[in-house]
């Protein structure tokens, strides 16, 4: 269940990427916050296990492409209220903590989940 949970945490990173490459945006700072020292370590280090490469090169291409500077940081899970609250589907509370946050729903980019999903899911049903 943990790698389960660390695909998703590094989707939710490259899925970033991917928004603003969708909006055709350029030259931007992001700045992605998580309670995960794993996806910290494979987005500063770009190194990672092999089923993780797709992402982590989709989101290279991305921000090379669009100039854009990603730097993943942690936050401890205590103190990562929002999204916690985005997580438990508790949006008031999200938007209580940040007045003017725009919550919005993405499709994970297809051609960085392809492999590595099917790859999770059968590790995931061999487990």
């Amino acid at each position: 269940m943990g790698k389960m949970i660390f695909f998703y945490e590094a989707l939710a990173t490259t899925s970033a990427t991917n928004n603003l490459q969708g909006m055709g945006m350029y030259h931007l700072k992001i700045m992605v916050y998580t309670d995960s020292m794993k996806t910290v370590n494979i987005f500063s280090s770009l190194h990672c296990q092999s089923i993780f490469n797709t992402l982590v090169q989709f989101c290279i291409d991305s921000c090379i492409n669009y100039k854009l500077d990603l730097q993943v940081l942690h936050v401890p899970g205590v103190k990562n209220e929002v999204a916690d609250a985005i997580s438990c589907h508790h949006f008031e509370k999200a938007l209580r903590l940040v007045p003017g946050l725009q919550i919005s729903h993405f499709q994970p980019p297809h051609c960085a989940t392809l492999g590595a999903a099917k790859k999770m899911i059968m590790l995931h049903v061999h487990t």
